[in-house]
């Protein structure tokens, strides 16, 4: 099945949609069908994700067509570390990643055990050309900035279907403290809606990140309503691409 896109006027650059297989299989949909949603949409970003699923089902996957059709369209494609440990090196060189922050932790921490070390022995960790971490703490957002990331999810900011009783969540509040004290691009993730974005823009983030709306029958009206609502916020950060 080869992914149709039909493209609006404009891109919404502030959006970016996580394709994401294991929420994909819940909702029994399929992949290519997600992914036509979003960038039939012109989202800004696309995040292919795979993490908490069966490595069976991950491996069955054509992850070459969905990157193709990905890199057809005019939205960005980001690969997150769930996709990435699937594929061979040649094919993710140069690609856009994004990590958990469990992964950043373990990164900060080899690094600066590295750092100890003579230069002859030194280990060389695998540097994406660009990456963005997920974040749920001051500290994580810090780490991230200082160890070169482009971008930054926060999460939960919302209560969510998806995920419920995750939290607590940030809010407008928490969004706002977050960045006040990076400098990165921070996108709310979680809970993501034209009710609760109202508001996000004068936070000091620049966008929000959309997954379980892709789900949905009615997804292209949600995002519309999303997009429309987004107009009016005053976004102050600019995005990676």
């Amino acid at each position: 099945m080869s992914v149709q896109v039909a493209r609006p006027q404009r891109a919404h650059t502030r959006v970016i949609a996580i394709v994401d297989l294991q929420s994909v299989l819940a909702a029994e949909l399929s992949m290519e069908t997600v992914l036509e949603r979003a960038l039939a949409q012109r989202v800004g970003a696309v995040l292919l994700r795979a993490k908490g699923v069966d490595p069976e089902q991950a491996r069955q996957l054509d992850w070459l067509r969905l990157i193709e059709a990905i890199e057809r369209s005019e939205s960005q494609l980001i690969l997150h570390e769930s996709v990435t440990t699937r594929l061979d090196a040649s094919t993710i060189a140069g690609s856009w990643e994004h990590w958990s922050s469990a992964s950043l932790w373990k990164h900060v921490e080899r690094s600066a055990f590295d750092a100890e070390i003579q230069e002859a022995s030194r280990a060389v960790l695998r540097k994406p050309r660009c990456f963005g971490v997920s974040a749920h703490s001051l500290a994580e957002l810090e780490h991230a900035e200082g160890f070169g990331a482009s971008w930054a999810f926060v999460s939960p900011f919302m209560p969510t279907a998806s995920k419920p009783g995750y939290g607590p969540t940030l809010g407008l509040p928490g969004v706002k403290e977050l960045c006040r004290h990076t400098s990165l691009p921070v996108f709310a993730l979680a809970g993501v809606c034209a009710e609760t974005v109202l508001g996000l823009g004068a936070t000091g983030a620049a966008g929000v990140a959309v997954m379980g709306m892709l789900a949905h029958r009615r997804a292209a009206e949600e995002l519309q309503r999303l997009f429309q609502r987004m107009e009016d916020e005053p976004w102050s950060r600019q995005t990676p691409w």
